[in-house]
């Protein structure tokens, strides 16, 4: 998934089902919030099922395929509802 630059960026991504990568195991889970600290991307995530909150670096969650369109302004962003997490074009 490509690094968003700030948080502002990335507030696209909240409310949305994402898919996170842990110990060998995706899990569906929703974005909650979003922060950017000490330079890394961070989202605010619980599981679709189940209970519990965790905040995780962006480069451990991605996006289903068919949620996820390359930014037609940047090319380097994912776009999500018409925005993209890299350069924050609205469509």
């Amino acid at each position: 998934m490509a690094a968003a630059t700030t948080a502002t960026q990335m507030i696209v991504a909240v409310g949305q089902i994402v898919q996170w990568n842990v110990g060998g195991v995706a899990v569906q889970v929703i974005v909650c919030d979003v922060k950017t600290a000490w330079g890394k991307n961070r989202l605010l995530i619980e599981p679709k099922a189940g209970h519990g909150r965790v905040w995780v670096e962006l480069s451990s969650v991605s996006l289903p395929a068919a949620a996820a369109f390359q930014c037609a302004v940047c090319r380097g962003g994912i776009e999500v509802n018409g925005a993209c997490w890299e350069c924050g074009d609205v469509r």
